[in-house]
């Protein structure tokens, strides 16, 4: 067997060693960039004015997910995200009402906040049926705080219900809650079983560029989102349109044209709001806060679509200003520097090639 000589093996861990610095370098300039400020449209409300309402769900703890059936939220967390949310919209939604979350109509009276009460339709019936009943009872309890009460989200989407059944629950509602009544479901699947307007007292579209079939740039999302509302608005002449999702991811994997990023949710929203108060587009934004359970159903953008950090239930992004990919870069930068040094001393203080090799896997 033929080894190869000593020196061969050293100038290749030496390659190495350089190749993994200039990676170095190129991610310190890369992590640069992103601290870049970037200008954008700067969202000014009046005094007082706060965003129309917002997606709620308590999740956002380590360990809490809802797909774990006896997962229960306490009392104080919920009091505690609703204090939150008050600095920032007038309303939540919710899409159930269980694990603690009906909680949330007692505790958003005394902050002023109002409420969309949603109603989880799905497979099973008997389930569907309880919880309709348990958020009808809900919503006549609380009909001061409840601006409406949603009788499923997305339920023909899914396929986990027919037109026909979701028509029956939606009349059953109607004829029992003493608020408005209504079914949200992406703009596309209302508008394939539009006979469902009848039955509800407004229409509740979802409207999403990221997740459209041909994902949207977020420099066309606006528009997009406009002209579907337009198109929306006028399939359904005569009855009110809430826009019941619209929002924008701000980490996770690139869907082609839409780039998930701190930057283009800061855009979209800004953006969007702008043109919703200016046209009185009714709207709910997606979400409040991080979801990180999410990531298991909708891949790592599913937890990046709140508006406020899971961990510390502050905002994101100003609505005022310019802003940046990332606010500071002294923790990657120091590691990255840490580790560059360490394998330059290593480079030159070693004799060997098991020192260069080092160096290189050091790096």
């Amino acid at each position: 067997m033929i080894f190869a000589p000593r020196t061969d093996r050293s100038q290749l861990w030496l390659a190495l060693l350089i190749a993994s610095i200039a990676m170095l370098l190129l991610l310190a300039a890369m992590l640069w960039q992103q601290t870049r400020p970037v200008p954008m449209h700067d969202l000014h409300l009046a005094d007082g004015e706060k965003l129309r309402c917002v997606s709620y769900a308590p999740y956002h703890r380590p360990g809490q997910t809802p797909l774990i059936e006896d997962t229960r939220i306490e009392r104080e967390q919920i009091a505690a995200d609703l204090a939150a949310l008050a600095k920032i919209t007038d309303c939540v939604r919710l899409y159930s009402i269980d694990q603690g979350l009906e909680h949330v109509p007692e505790l958003a009276r005394p902050l002023g906040l109002k409420v969309l009460l949603g109603a989880w339709i799905g497979y099973e019936k008997a389930k569907n049926a309880r919880e309709l009943e348990r958020a009808i009872a809900l919503a006549n309890a609380n009909a001061d705080v409840v601006r409406a009460l949603i009788v499923g989200n997305e339920v023909l989407l899914r396929r986990e219900r027919t037109e026909d059944e979701m028509r029956e629950l939606i009349r059953h509602a109607k004829a029992h809650a003493q608020v408005p009544v209504t079914y949200a479901d992406v703009w596309e699947f209302w508008t394939r079983h539009d006979s469902l307007a009848a039955e509800v007292d407004f229409v509740t579209v979802h409207i999403l560029p990221f997740w459209e079939d041909e994902p949207v740039d977020i420099e066309l999302a606006l528009e997009h989102v406009a002209d579907t509302r337009r198109h929306v608005g006028e399939h359904f002449a005569g009855k009110e349109i809430l826009i019941g999702e619209t929002g924008w991811p701000s980490a996770g994997r690139q869907r082609e044209e839409s780039k998930p990023s701190r930057v283009n949710q800061a855009r979209y929203i800004r953006e969007f709001v702008h043109r919703a108060h200016a046209e009185g587009w009714d709207y709910n934004l997606i979400e409040a806060i991080d979801q990180p359970w999410k990531r298991r159903l909708e891949g790592t953008v599913g937890g990046f679509w709140g508006m406020l950090d899971a961990d510390s239930l502050q905002p994101k992004f100003p609505l005022a200003g310019t802003v940046a990919e990332r606010e500071s870069v002294s923790g990657p930068l120091g590691g990255a520097a840490v580790g560059g040094v360490l394998a330059f001393l290593l480079a030159a203080t070693g004799r060997r090639t098991r020192c260069l090799r080092a160096s290189a896997i050091a790096a």
